[in-house]
């Protein structure tokens, strides 16, 4: 148990590390990036990307991050406050880059600078990766995607799929939402934001220092669920049915169950793995 606690403050420390120390940082560095000069400055006018593009790669500062599905690949913003700064964008080898402004552009320049990009997707897209330092983050796509990454130091992200290959947030105090239908693995890893897994994803990982973790694992396709976190209290909801195993590791957490493990030879078990300091859990049962 002292080594997985050491591991997890080691984990945190590592990623709060990565998220305020890049060039999107809270402190809003110089905005920096490199191939400056393969980029267009976006005219004000929606864009319309005619080339053929599989992955986006977005990058945002401050405001609001929608991205949706659509019949074309299409590039708006618009300005939330604060002085107006145009994105920057290219495409390179079927990626898809926005930027949120010109590289070289000075922190103290743009850090009361808020906007809002929005981007659409049709079908045929397979991954989609953004960083972000405070946005609001909103990904609503219905099409089947391999990945979505997503780094954020405080903007709460919402993400809703209809399938995927595996879905990834990583944070420092953001909230995640995450809604999918079918997806192989979900991960989410954070210092102190609060997690909603819903839906029915094979595989659910859940790390933090102290953010709270609310899972859904009574989906038929949800195979394994497990959580680390030092003081974050996790509720997990299952269908009061489907058999399942559970293994709490706490020194000080308390465990509240509203449903027993349930033996049945004839289903797969549920494996719930949950490692805590202080950390509750509860299970809750939704049976009809």
């Amino acid at each position: 148990m002292k080594k997985s606690i050491a591991a997890l403050v080691g984990a945190a420390v590592a990623a709060t590390a990565v998220l305020t120390s890049c060039s999107l940082s809270s402190a809003v560095e110089d905005y920096l990036f490199t191939g400056e000069e393969k980029y267009t400055e976006f005219s004000g006018e929606t864009v319309e990307i005619d080339d053929a593009v599989t992955a986006l790669n977005l990058d945002w500062v401050a405001g609001e991050i929608e991205i949706k599905e659509g019949e074309k690949i299409t590039v708006t913003e618009e300005k939330l406050k604060g002085e107006y700064y145009p994105l920057y964008y290219s495409v390179k080898d079927g990626t898809l880059f926005v930027k949120f402004c010109k590289s070289g552009t000075v922190g103290s320049m743009i850090r009361g600078c808020s906007k809002k990009v929005t981007v659409t997707l049709p079908e045929g897209m397979k991954d989609i990766k953004v960083n972000s330092v405070s946005a609001l983050i909103g990904i609503n796509y219905e099409k089947d995607i391999e990945t979505v990454a997503i780094n954020t130091v405080s903007g709460d992200c919402g993400i809703g799929l209809e399938t995927a290959g595996s879905i990834t947030t990583d944070s420092v105090s953001a909230n995640t939402d995450i809604i999918t239908i079918s997806a192989e693995k979900v991960v989410s890893n954070t210092v102190s934001g609060d997690t909603k897994i819903n839906g029915s994803p094979k595989e659910i990982e859940a790390h933090s220092v102290s953010g709270g973790f609310t899972v859904y694992a009574g989906g038929p396709y949800t195979n394994s669920v497990k959580i680390d976190t030092i003081s974050g209290n996790a509720k997990i909801t299952l269908d009061g049915r489907r058999p399942y195993t559970l293994e709490y590791n706490t020194a000080s957490g308390k465990l509240t169950k509203e449903v027993d493990e349930v033996k049945d030879k004839t289903q797969d078990a549920l494996g719930i793995k949950v490692d805590s300091v202080s950390g509750n859990l509860d299970i809750v049962n939704n049976q009809d």
